[in-house]
């Protein structure tokens, strides 16, 4: 290897390359995201511009949903940008593009764990206040809630809208 060359901390891949006839790795720059491919321990770099941002996914690990969503686009080798609702909750502001879409009662998921331990169950709170209670509880949101730029999905039923995201080119 060059010592030019940038170098990566990965395993060795399984599949045989010609090495003389792989391109050689860009340079690593802020604006570049590395997607790994299927195919082997090797990583294919993917620029995101202004106009091509990774469909963002916010759900936890645990949900099966959300992991359906992550391997739906992992499979198609989209890049995907994962927000752990257990660790880090949505912003006011991204909340607020789902609500205009579906209201708020599809953000509310009135079986979730945590909206029967809140007590939850027969408060009947105005959009605002439950804007206020999902950002500060993201425990009680239904599950994935799933961005591709404008576009958004809400839950995991929602292959027919990915694979038209996907037919069309992710944007």
């Amino acid at each position: 290897m060059d010592s030019r060359q940038p170098k990566y901390d990965t395993p060795s891949c399984d599949v045989p390359q010609d090495e003389e006839s792989s391109p050689p790795l860009p340079p690593m720059t802020n604006d570049t995201v590395l997607q790994h491919t299927l195919l082997c321990e090797r990583f294919v770099p993917f620029t995101v511009t202004a106009d091509r941002m990774p469909v963002q996914i916010f759900g936890t690990k645990k949900n099966a949903a959300t992991r359906k969503a992550e391997r739906f686009f992992a499979e198609r080798r989209v890049p995907v940008h994962f927000v752990d609702l257990a660790e880090r909750g949505a912003s006011k502001g991204e909340l607020q593009r789902f609500v205009q879409k579906f209201g708020i009662d599809a953000l509310v998921d009135r079986t979730s764990r945590r909206f029967l331990d809140l007590g939850l169950g027969p408060s009947r709170y105005g959009p605002d206040r439950w804007l206020d209670i999902l950002v500060d509880e993201p425990l009680i949101l239904s599950q994935p809630l799933v961005r591709n730029g404008g576009k958004l999905t809400i839950g995991g039923a929602s292959d027919a809208d990915w694979k038209t995201w996907v037919a069309e080119g992710i944007k």
